[in-house]
């Protein structure tokens, strides 16, 4: 049983989610309804949702050009504990849930999707995907172990900066 957090003030959450609702003020907020990022926030009841579907929900607003509630944002995520799928979800030893890919559903990874792209908006798509998978493996593993040091997401760091350092 998971307990989701009341509320999440916007100043305690990461940076690219902070970012994000910034971009999204910026790029679809009406100003004379909401001063700053911050009303914005609050008004569509973003502090309520984990930081994973809050980041969905922000790439989906930007996609469709305009501001998601909370509640509509709820309606992007799938079900919780694969309701609806016949194979249901599989619990692994630690107790995290996992949910098997069909074999009628397995295609390309989304590293070659990353890589390979027939086009830019699937590329962007996948990047996204990338970033949001990111994103709830840290959350993941910051609440199971407590420790915020996470491997996958110092190399993609260490990455970009040996990158933008040359």
């Amino acid at each position: 049983m998971t307990t989701q957090p009341s509320w999440i003030p916007l100043n305690q959450r990461s940076e690219d989610i902070q970012e994000k609702v910034k971009e999204v003020y910026k790029e679809l907020a009406n100003k004379e309804v909401f001063s700053e990022a911050l009303d914005l926030y609050l008004d569509y009841e973003w502090g309520q949702l984990r930081d994973g579907l809050l980041y969905r929900g922000l790439l989906e607003s930007k996609r469709t050009r305009k501001c998601l509630t909370a509640n509509e944002i709820k309606q992007l995520s799938p079900p919780p504990n694969g309701e609806g799928r016949a194979d249901g979800n599989v619990r692994d030893e630690d107790g995290i849930i996992v949910d098997p890919v069909p074999a009628d559903e397995i295609g390309q990874s989304l590293k070659w999707f990353r890589a390979n792209a027939p086009n830019s908006k699937v590329k962007e798509k996948a990047e996204d995907e990338y970033k949001i998978r990111l994103l709830e493996l840290y959350i993941a593993h910051v609440s199971k172990t407590g420790e915020t040091y996470f491997p996958p997401l110092e190399e993609s760091l260490r990455i970009k900066a040996d990158f933008y350092d040359d």
